[in-house]
């Protein structure tokens, strides 16, 4: 048997998880690989239209692809594109646990708001 919870409390626990799974999905957008490349195609597409010219990489690939090729070795180098794969998988797997806790978050304070 579940102990009871004012309704109050219910309203509170979902609003925090709906905040925790907000902050959770944009950490996840941030650090998605996916994401990048396809603003960066959607960007250089729409800069080649506008401008008519060679298209530019976006800052944000040149600085990650810069970032990889300082590296010292070829050690460093599987170890900086590793720690990429690794944040992309993270990134993946907090979105997820982002929108489960918006939904479960929404779902708390709707029964906070109707339970008696």
């Amino acid at each position: 048997m579940l102990p009871k919870i004012a309704h109050p409390s219910w309203i509170a626990y979902g609003l925090i998880a709906v905040l925790i799974g907000i902050w959770l999905i944009r950490w996840a957008s941030r650090n998605n690989m996916a994401s990048a490349i396809r603003d960066a195609t959607v960007g250089v597409a729409l800069d080649t239209i506008a401008k008519r010219g060679r298209p530019d990489m976006p800052a944000e690939l040149r600085a990650k692809v810069d970032d990889i090729r300082n590296a010292p070795g070829k050690s460093g180098k599987a170890k900086k594109i590793a720690s990429y794969g690794v944040r992309h998988s993270l990134s993946q797997i907090a979105g997820i646990t982002g929108f489960i806790l918006v939904m479960s978050g929404l779902v708390a304070a709707v029964f906070g708001v109707y339970y008696e």
